[in-house]
């Protein structure tokens, strides 16, 4: 077997090592002939990519910049309007042929499925965080995906997703998930330190928003 298909010996069970993701990113040449061929068909037809759950901070960072990595290979071909989707982290170059900027919606945490307000953008990454589809119930409560690592416990308070508009994916991804695990006011200070971003946290009763966040709003027609 070539190298990178042997088992290290810190990972004794083949399903943590033989996963599609971390194959690809501790294979960047087969990482990048794999985007280079989605970016190809993409050019054609419709293209979606499902990633698996990722075990931790590299993972999570590399699986983002990936959508990052897309969006410059594009530019690279010369194709300079596309909108790149891995699933809730997305980055927007120039705009649709009918239109001025790519139009973005943004999921209610409250109703997942529906969408809770659309965003225009171009030449921007955006990413949303949230416990509101990966979860379990025991006992009546629900125990969300995101780890809380100052207490070790899932996230439980009362926001319910985080949004953030940066320049690229990698930097809105981060943000949001961090923002969304710090809560609603500790969050949104986060996102208004943050150089160049934009973001938006739902709760049950409120919206918080950073200063800027309106200009990538779309107003609905009343």
């Amino acid at each position: 077997l070539p190298p990178f298909l042997l088992l290290e010996e810190s990972e004794s069970h083949a399903s943590l090592h033989l996963r599609g993701l971390r194959f690809s990113l501790a294979e960047r040449r087969l990482l990048d002939t794999q985007l280079r061929a989605i970016l190809h068909v993409a050019q054609t037809w419709d293209v979606r990519i499902l990633y698996p759950m990722v075990i931790g901070g590299d993972d999570f960072a590399q699986a983002i910049a990936a959508v990052d990595r897309v969006a410059d290979m594009a530019e690279e071909f010369g194709v300079r309007d596309v909108l790149v989707d891995f699933g809730r982290d997305i980055r927007a170059l120039g705009s649709p042929v009918d239109a001025p900027c790519w139009v973005i919606g943004v999921e209610d945490g409250a109703k997942p499925g529906e969408v809770w307000e659309r965003l225009g953008l171009t030449n921007r990454g955006v990413a949303s965080s949230g416990n509101y589809r990966r979860h379990v119930i025991i006992n009546g409560k629900a125990y969300g995906h995101l780890i809380d690592c100052r207490s070790g416990w899932p996230v439980r308070h009362d926001c319910q997703g985080a949004t953030v508009v940066s320049q690229r994916c990698l930097d809105a991804g981060i943000i949001a998930s961090t923002a969304f695990i710090l809560g609603p006011q500790d969050g949104l200070e986060l996102i208004e330190s943050t150089f160049g971003s934009e973001g938006t946290l739902q709760t049950s009763t409120r919206k918080l928003e950073s200063r800027s966040y309106h200009a990538y709003l779309i107003q609905e027609a009343s």
